[in-house]
């Protein structure tokens, strides 16, 4: 991304942030008491020079919900205020589109202050490279893997990589304080791997553990159906996880053959099936939108024509990509988004529901 354009999103970020601070009535100091975010960064996100990370827009957002439940003053106002700064910056066109499908509330709001962030650190940046246009068919699906196109009969335990954690002995709240860690960017995923790495070698960890858990992994009824469907009508499948590939590929056995490519994180062992390394996935959290693009790429098609589904927040990102996004068996995400989410399955017991939504 050119500086000129990183600069204009971060000077309309800033315009956005004072004028909602206004809005609603917030002071900074009674921000800092809420989220514990100190006054001189959000001096510096009303500047326009800086803008905030993952842990702090989350911040930001629940304590924008928060005041909006307090406040009568008319909405309409403040998104006349919004319009004004995007015309300003001849982005009209932009908030026009934003605003076409969706109805002006506080949601809308916390997407479009999302947006200038993500536009200002060149995550929107690469729609524009897929040139092709859309042919409203739908010609490929990405699927999420834990709690998408699996279920979880432990209430505490969900995940894969918590699983693993667990089976080698460690309280569960050890792998979530790390991701909690990379959520605030005090560690960056490379180093989020290199950690665990570290403690799965401290225990001696045995490739064998990853078939012993994909054993305990149910897939949720109607995965073969479903894939069997998307074969006949010439739909590519994908997945991209945050999961462990192997783990993947285990659990899926046979249904392997009708999956066209999966990325993950990997793992790799020595001649004695010890643990040696962990390679993280450059296609979970932010890399999903980008590894959307290159599957569009890849097929010659508009990243509109492919869809993806998953569950969860590190999901959020696919919206970025262009293509239509699919939420079923929510978990720690704001289904309500309708710009992150196109559409819910609140509660999917059967895969073959995703069906009517194709």
């Amino acid at each position: 991304m050119r500086t000129k354009d990183k600069n204009v999103w971060g000077e309309m970020f800033g315009s956005l942030t004072r004028t909602v601070f206004s809005f609603y009535n917030m002071t900074d100091s009674e921000f800092h008491y809420e989220t514990n975010c100190h006054a001189s960064t959000v001096k510096h996100w009303k500047l326009g020079d800086r803008f905030p990370n993952n842990y702090n827009f989350e911040s930001f957002s629940e304590y924008i919900r928060k005041k909006s439940s307090t406040c009568h003053s008319n909405i309409d106002y403040l998104f006349r205020e919004i319009e004004g700064i995007f015309k300003i910056n001849q982005y009209e066109h932009i908030y026009n589109d934003i605003l076409s499908n969706n109805g002006k509330d506080v949601e809308l709001v916390i997407h479009i202050l999302k947006y200038c962030i993500d536009s200002g650190k060149g995550r929107i940046m690469s729609q524009t490279r897929n040139e092709y246009p859309a042919q409203n068919t739908l010609s490929a699906i990405v699927f999420d893997f834990d709690g998408t196109l699996t279920l979880s009969s432990d209430p505490i335990v969900k995940t894969t990589w918590e699983n693993i954690w667990t089976s080698l002995g460690y309280d569960v709240r050890e792998c979530q304080n790390l991701h909690k860690r990379f959520d605030k960017k005090e560690i960056t995923h490379p180093e989020w791997c290199k950690i665990t790495e570290k403690y799965f070698k401290k225990k001696n960890m045995k490739k064998e553990l990853l078939y012993t858990i994909a054993d305990r992994i149910t897939l949720i009824d109607g995965v073969e159906e479903t894939f069997q469907e998307l074969r006949q009508r010439d739909i590519k499948i994908y997945i991209a996880s945050g999961s462990i590939k192997l783990i993947i590929q285990s659990a899926l056995g046979r249904l392997n053959e009708y999956v066209d490519m999966i990325r993950a994180n990997e793992m790799r062992f020595d001649e004695n099936g010890y643990l040696t390394r962990i390679i993280g996935t450059k296609y979970d959290f932010e890399g999903k939108a980008e590894y959307i693009r290159i599957i569009a790429d890849d097929l010659q098609i508009s990243t509109k024509d492919i869809l993806f589904v998953g569950n969860s927040r590190n999901d959020h990102f696919a919206y970025e990509s262009g293509a239509r996004t699919l939420c079923i068996n929510p978990r720690l995400t704001n289904i309500t988004d309708t710009l992150i989410w196109n559409e819910c399955i609140e509660t999917c017991t059967n895969l073959t529901e995703i069906l009517t939504y194709l």
